[in-house]
């Protein structure tokens, strides 16, 4: 089941640099937020799930940065910055899987 959860991070972070993306060429689209948004809410609950505590905590920021961003109170950087540090995190977990 852990080496599934492996693939299913890669997953994530393939899907997670794809819509960090789209959503710098089309930074208005609400589309796009929410399903980055889902995204990382999902990969915060099944990363707490397989104690992974550093991407969980990454995955909710970035979670936290869409809503306040959609919400009107947040800023795009701020979403920009927690997507790059969930993908580091996510790149380290992968490097430190294949030890």
């Amino acid at each position: 089941m852990v080496h599934d959860f492996g693939k299913r991070l890669l997953a994530d972070a393939a899907a997670l640099a794809a819509l960090g993306q789209l959503l710098s060429e089309n930074p208005q689209s609400d589309v796009l937020s929410e399903r980055l948004q889902t995204c990382a809410h999902k990969l915060a609950g099944a990363a707490g799930v397989f104690n992974l505590p550093d991407i969980s905590g990454k995955a909710s920021a970035l979670e936290e940065s869409v809503i306040e961003r959609r919400a009107g109170r947040g800023f795009g950087e701020t979403v920009k910055t927690n997507l790059h540090a969930l993908l580091r995190a996510l790149d380290a977990n992968h490097g430190a899987s294949r030890k």
